[in-house]
């Protein structure tokens, strides 16, 4: 289900084809990493090491090693500072 509020230019479509949830540990990384964007998938990102802020809708959110936030679906997200190495599973 779409929100129709965000910009469809902005829909990051999750292949969902194999799996029901994805999981994904990244290198280290420095924003941005990755444009901003939204899916209908929830997101949770726990940083590895490192820390990493990041805009959700028009929070911005900052944490640190052994940490996570959760990105609702539908909510408009983007890496914006710090440099981090983390696990994204989404669902």
């Amino acid at each position: 289900m779409k929100n129709p509020k965000h910009d469809i230019g902005l829909y990051e479509n999750v292949n969902k084809q194999y799996a029901t949830i994805n999981f994904i540990v990244k290198p280290n990384m420095a924003p941005p990493t990755f444009r901003m964007h939204w899916h209908e998938e929830i997101e949770i990102q726990y940083i590895i090491e490192g820390h990493n802020i990041a805009r959700c809708d028009s929070d911005i959110v900052e944490v640190s090693q052994d940490g996570f936030y959760v990105i609702n679906s539908a909510e408009i997200h983007q890496s914006i500072g710090g440099n981090r190495r983390h696990a994204t599973i989404q669902f």
